[in-house]
């Protein structure tokens, strides 16, 4: 017993830099520059907590491999669940399959064949994505191939098919949208029409929002019979109670279209 209690207090005090690695085990070996621990293993490195059948440390490379039953907790945020994990402290990269994880803040879950991390980028293949309950969501949205950024929150699928349940009901080649509430500059849905009329519409509101106290939306815009043109509305909130909008536009109609509707 001692002996073991000896080993596990070599295994948790593991520096790397300035930083430390602690492995702890029912069972922990080390042979030269490895470590092994065994039943309930437990890692602890910065803010992440790590759970396995085994853990294996290499203190020359700073790489450690989870196998079995994985799980991975980090900042108090993300969760993560793999059958094999690979990390490397030093260059901050990760490699896991097949990958799980949960935002416990946004509520979104990814899943994927396969997943490779490279410090807040993770780089996924085959899987799905949705904010909807794991087990029996309501809707997802499989992907061949996406990434997240978990700093920006922003993640991008591509070759996107939206389930409502089991059935596919709409294809996209490429989907990219944010995981969190934060105002973003960018595009917003388009509008598309038809019109006996005015013909074919198109609508592409562009949003810009530079702070939190302002933000501008653009909606270009045109009517393949009728003209074409742009309409704008300025937001903001100069206090904190009160706040105000300016709505502008210009639309520009064809002479035809004029003439045979007797226009102004």
């Amino acid at each position: 017993m001692r002996k073991l209690y000896w080993i596990s207090l070599i295994a948790s005090t593991v520096l790397l830099g300035e930083e430390r690695v602690e492995l702890y085990g029912v069972n922990v070996d080390a042979n030269g520059s490895l470590a092994t621990a065994k039943g309930n293993p437990v890692a602890l490195y910065q803010d992440e907590i790590i759970t396995a059948d085994e853990l294996i440390y290499d203190r020359n490379t700073s790489i450690m491999e989870a196998k079995g039953n994985v799980s991975i907790f980090k900042g108090g945020q993300y969760h993560g669940i793999s059958n094999y994990t690979r990390l490397n402290f030093v260059e901050d990269t990760r490699y896991s399959t097949p990958y799980y994880a949960a935002d416990q803040l946004s509520g979104l879950w990814m899943s994927a064949a396969e997943a490779q991390g490279c410090q807040n980028d993770i780089d996924l293949s085959s899987g799905a994505v949705s904010g909807c309950d794991s087990a029996d969501p309501l809707w997802k949205i499989r992907f061949t191939s996406g990434d997240y950024n978990t700093e920006n929150m922003w993640v991008n699928l591509y070759n996107a098919r939206l389930e409502i349940g089991e059935v596919p009901v709409f294809y996209l080649p490429y989907f990219g949208y944010p995981t969190d509430r934060t105002r973003r500059t960018g595009l917003l849905i388009p509008i598309i029409g038809w019109s006996g009329s005015e013909g074919f519409y198109y609508q592409q509101p562009i949003y810009f929002a530079p702070h939190n106290w302002w933000d501008l939306e653009l909606r270009p815009q045109i009517r393949t019979m009728r003209g074409s043109g742009i309409y704008s509305d300025f937001r903001f909130i100069d206090t904190p109670s009160s706040q105000g909008s300016i709505r502008m536009g210009y639309f520009k109609e064809q002479s035809e279209y004029a003439l045979k509707n007797d226009l102004a």
